[in-house]
């Protein structure tokens, strides 16, 4: 340890021996740091000094009035503190406490980023360490935004070209919603299905399964006056009545059916009158005073078939019961 100051210098009173030994001193104090067990009495505004009382070596700044630690070194375990750092957090346990040592520290909970950041962009983290790594490039919507919890509702929000995710998404798949509020995948039917109910949730259905069959069928040629059907059903609950194309014409080719109404009255409708025939299993045709109006296909001009014309079948289809 060693502290020394020569003072002033007399240079007549002083022998060229004499200054050396003082230099030497003064080189010893310099070298060491000015260590000792107290601050020196020489020391000035701005010079440094290290106690060494102890084990530990503690260097300290003395501003002209008082010392400063700044740091200590255990000579015995190498472990090296600044005393003026840990401070900040006002012991080491709170150095446990992540919020309190953010607080002791100055930092706020904020994250310090790149200096080069646009204001109200959306940060970007690396995935493995959680440390920012740069400026996102993406800005924060404006007005109220989607939250952390877990429900959410948006309001006055408009939503461009939405994608649903929901298992492995295909297209022509149909989204309902389920009892509970949330939204359940109905995958694409086949073609021709059609769509129905089953228990209240929606469901392809093939178009047999969906309309079932008629329970009576037949198809005979147009002739003047009543056409009976004997249906043998004790119950109709549904007809539909139909022409049938034998012979082109009207834009219509062989096979073509145009489904026909039944008329208000015979005396002043077009289409058909369907009437029991009294045998009860039994109904009865009776095309309208004018006839059977068709419209040429694809076109608004009508033309009216009459009740025995020869291109043309009449076709009936019975639902009922047994």
């Amino acid at each position: 340890m060693t502290q020394y100051d020569f003072g002033a210098i007399d240079p007549t009173g002083t022998s060229g021996v004499e200054l050396a030994q003082l230099l030497g001193l003064f080189r010893d104090a310099l070298h060491s740091g000015h260590t000792g067990v107290s601050r020196p009495a020489y020391a000035a505004d701005g010079m440094i000094w290290i106690n060494a009382a102890g084990d530990v070596r503690e260097f300290y700044l003395f501003d002209g009035t008082e010392d400063h630690l700044l740091v200590t070194v255990d000579t015995a375990t190498g472990s090296v503190e600044f005393p003026a750092v840990l401070a900040k957090a006002d012991n080491l346990s709170d150095l446990d406490d992540a919020a309190a040592a953010r607080t002791n520290l100055g930092l706020d909970n904020h994250v310090v980023g790149p200096a080069s950041a646009v204001n109200n962009r959306i940060a970007l983290f690396n995935g493995t360490t959680g440390k920012l790594i740069k400026d996102g490039g993406k800005v924060l919507p404006s007005g109220a935004i989607v939250g952390t919890t877990d429900t959410q509702t948006l309001t006055n929000k408009s939503l461009n070209n939405p994608k649903i995710n929901l298992n492995a998404n295909g297209t022509g798949d149909i989204y309902y919603r389920k009892a509970n509020g949330t939204l359940e995948r109905l995958p694409a039917g086949t073609d021709d299905q059609i769509l129905t109910l089953a228990s209240g949730v929606p469901a392809w259905t093939d178009v047999a399964a969906g309309f079932p069959d008629p329970d009576y069928t037949a198809t005979v040629n147009l002739a003047i006056g009543a056409i009976t059907f004997s249906h043998g059903l004790s119950r109709v609950k549904h007809i539909r009545l139909a022409l049938v194309c034998t012979t082109a014409e009207l834009g219509y080719s062989i096979g073509d059916r145009i489904y026909i109404g039944p008329g208000d009255t015979r005396s002043t409708s077009y289409g058909a009158i369907v009437y029991d025939s009294g045998e009860g299993t039994a109904v009865s045709v009776v095309a309208g005073t004018s006839g059977y109006q068709v419209y040429y296909k694809g076109s608004t001009s009508a033309t009216v078939i009459a009740d025995n014309d020869a291109n043309w079948d009449m076709s009936i289809e019975i639902w009922g019961d047994a």
